[in-house]
């Protein structure tokens, strides 16, 4: 059961991830879910915040906890000398049930250059960290900051309720949806190894991940016909 209720045309099926529920209608649901953002009385650092949300859970797949628990340090920037890619790190606490002690923590890159065929929804995320970043300057300016405090920001500052609410009002999905179709995404439409998409899902083992994944026939001939050729 979800932790939250949510409308029922919100919640994202496992068993019509792959068929029903695909990046390309992720993508497109997140289009018109922008615009009726957009349309709200929200303030506009609200739409600004929930637009970042939206981008992180996509990226990362993320549990919504654990984007909600980041912070100003957690963001790091990397870019490759080599080959002048540019990338954005976020280092995320494993929020689940069976939690360890401390709890476990991940990096996960996402990769923000133009060539990225989602780079409008990474450009989400990079408006609100310049938007975060001059909120800071502003608050050490006026004394309301002080610099040792800075990096233990919270980065968003919604609880997960009302950011539950955003996610099934205006783009009509869980947010649990994200982590889903990303983990189907990764594993059968782009052949990810498993151990790496384990590993951006925050899993101790490869056991919970077999969860989020739907064969269907047509993928499994696909495979079958790769192994052949080779």
């Amino acid at each position: 059961m979800p932790r939250y209720p949510y409308p029922s045309e919100s919640y994202v099926s496992t068993e019509d991830v792959g068929t029903k529920y695909t990046m390309n209608w992720l993508v497109e649901r997140l289009k018109i879910g922008k615009e009726v953002l957009f349309s709200t009385t929200l303030k506009p650092e609200d739409k600004l915040e929930t637009l970042a949300v939206i981008s992180v859970c996509f990226f990362t797949g993320a549990r919504i906890n654990e984007v909600l628990s980041i912070k100003w340090k957690d963001i790091m920037f990397d870019s490759d000398f080599l080959t002048g890619n540019q990338w954005i790190r976020l280092q995320l606490k494993t929020q689940k049930k069976k939690q360890t002690n401390p709890p476990a923590t991940r990096q996960i890159p996402i990769y923000a250059s133009e060539d990225n065929p989602f780079y409008f929804i990474f450009v989400w995320l990079r408006d609100y960290i310049i938007y975060f970043n001059d909120q800071v300057e502003r608050g050490l300016q006026n004394n309301q900051i002080k610099e040792k405090d800075i990096y233990n920001l919270i980065f968003f500052k919604t609880k997960s309720r009302a950011m539950y609410n955003r996610f099934t009002r205006y783009f009509k999905i869980n947010p649990h949806g994200f982590r889903k179709i990303l983990a189907q995404y990764l594993v059968v439409e782009k052949n990810m190894p498993l151990k790496t998409v384990q590993k951006i899902m925050g899993h101790q083992s490869l056991i919970p991940l077999d969860y989020y994944i739907n064969l269907r026939t047509d993928d499994i001939k696909r495979d079958l016909l790769d192994a052949y050729k080779k």
